[in-house]
């Protein structure tokens, strides 16, 4: 469980009191430049950031339960979208 900071950030609540929760061990972050960049390349990035939330999501749930996985869902999936979206 985690609470939702600004900007995509989160901070992982390890007392959660649901017994069927786990805590999070981390979150993995893309990084990309807001301006500066090649048109081409910035269209590239945002494409494989949008894959990676999106289809790469729906592809992997199931790979990434049987691996001891979680994938990216609920409120940090939403962040994840609209953080991308932001990108020109």
């Amino acid at each position: 469980n985690f609470d939702a900071g600004k900007n995509g950030t989160i901070k992982a609540n390890y007392k959660n009191p649901d017994p069927k929760a786990y805590n999070l061990s981390s979150f993995s972050y893309g990084l990309a430049y807001t301006s500066g960049q090649a048109a081409d390349k910035s269209a590239a990035v945002k494409k494989f950031l949008q894959y990676l939330v999106g289809v790469g999501t729906t592809k992997c749930t199931a790979l990434a339960g049987a691996k001891g996985y979680a994938p990216l869902t609920g409120d940090a999936l939403a962040t994840a979208k609209v953080q991308i979206g932001n990108l020109d």
